[in-house]
């Protein structure tokens, strides 16, 4: 769907990865999230937010790559939203195109499905160290 608007995007990709809530907790052991990111799992936690601050989303000497989400800055969900528009700002920029931000009043309301996991069985996973 996404080439259709931007021809050659398939193409430009070259790695593609999916996480789900349950890759994090797979990855991090952290059941319930986090809104300070990686800050209580490693020491200098807050060196990848003053990264960000400093340099934008991106890496110096890593052309195309921007990092968003709630694991490149802190504050939870509301702050892991605004940092996807926060690249978006970026990625126009180095394109040299103008960012717009607009709401299609055509589209239909946004809608969500409620998967339950159900209970927790035994003990919560420890957070790896």
């Amino acid at each position: 769907m996404v080439d259709r608007r931007h021809p050659g995007l398939r193409e430009a990709v070259r790695v593609r990865d999916i996480a789900t809530p349950l890759t994090q907790v797979r990855y991090t052991g952290n059941l319930d999230g986090t809104v300070l990111g990686w800050q209580p799992f490693v020491e200098g936690g807050e060196t990848l937010e003053e990264l960000v601050k400093k340099y934008g989303p991106g890496l110096p000497g890593l052309e195309g790559f921007y990092m968003s989400g709630v694991w490149a800055t802190t504050g939870g969900l509301i702050r892991a939203a605004a940092a996807g528009r926060h690249v978006m700002q970026f990625v126009c920029r180095d394109d040299g195109r103008e960012f717009r931000a607009e709401v299609d009043e055509n589209a239909p309301p946004p809608t969500h499905r409620l998967i339950p996991v159900g209970p927790r069985s035994g003990p919560r996973p420890k957070a790896r160290t």
